[in-house]
């Protein structure tokens, strides 16, 4: 099971390296306007970061069904 288990980490060290940080930056750029005060043209920070601890959680909580679900695959195959 090494190869199995470095398969998995390296498709983590992608996910964690190149995916989240890539939709993280197209997704401010997508809603670059939503983060700049009208009156003031200047960013807003509390936003920003509400937005972010936001982005943390969903990732969190699709890590954590990912690997529940994954883990059961695992422990329960299916016979063909």
């Amino acid at each position: 099971c090494l190869g199995m288990s470095l398969i998995f980490s390296g498709g983590l060290s992608i996910e964690y390296g190149i995916y989240i940080p890539l939709f993280v930056i197209l997704f401010y750029i997508d809603n670059k306007q939503r983060y700049i005060n009208p009156s003031t043209q200047k960013k807003d920070y509390s936003r920003i970061k509400c937005d972010l601890k936001k982005l943390v959680a969903a990732f969190s909580i699709s890590e954590i069904t990912r690997e529940h679900f994954t883990g059961l695959e695992i422990l329960s195959p299916v016979a063909a």
